[in-house]
């Protein structure tokens, strides 16, 4: 037999399940709370599960948030046309033993491949 019950406190809704339960725990700290009596084996769940409220027309949503990596905020940057932009690689140091024609086509940027994109949305969610 399970009873539901549901309390909404701000962003959370606490969903409360009881059921009976034949067998308590064997605990000690069980065995106290159980020891007998009409509340035998009555177990209570609580269960917190989050709903999406609107404040002043905007969604908000509860904690946690998705965190952006660092080193990925620093590295790309999202263009309005939906492409990410990326600088080129092997132009920090041992430059002596480059050709300056090579140097020169790894200046500017360029866009990040459509294989690569999967992976930079997971880094950068809400870009």
């Amino acid at each position: 037999m399970t009873v539901s019950a549901e309390a909404y406190y701000s962003d959370i809704v606490l969903t409360t399940q009881i059921y009976y339960n034949p067998r308590p725990c064997a605990s000690p700290l069980c065995a106290k709370q159980y020891s007998g009596g009409k509340n035998r084996g009555v177990r209570v769940k609580v269960l917190y599960t989050a709903t999406p409220r609107l404040i002043k027309q905007q969604w908000s949503f509860p904690m946690p948030k998705m965190k952006s990596k660092s080193s990925a905020k620093k590295r790309f940057k999202v263009l309005g046309n939906g492409g990410v932009k990326r600088a080129h690689a092997f132009k920090r140091h041992i430059l002596t033993k480059k050709t300056t024609k090579n140097k020169r086509q790894l200046r500017g940027t360029s866009l990040v491949n459509e294989r690569d994109m999967a992976s930079i949305h997971k880094m950068l969610p809400y870009a």
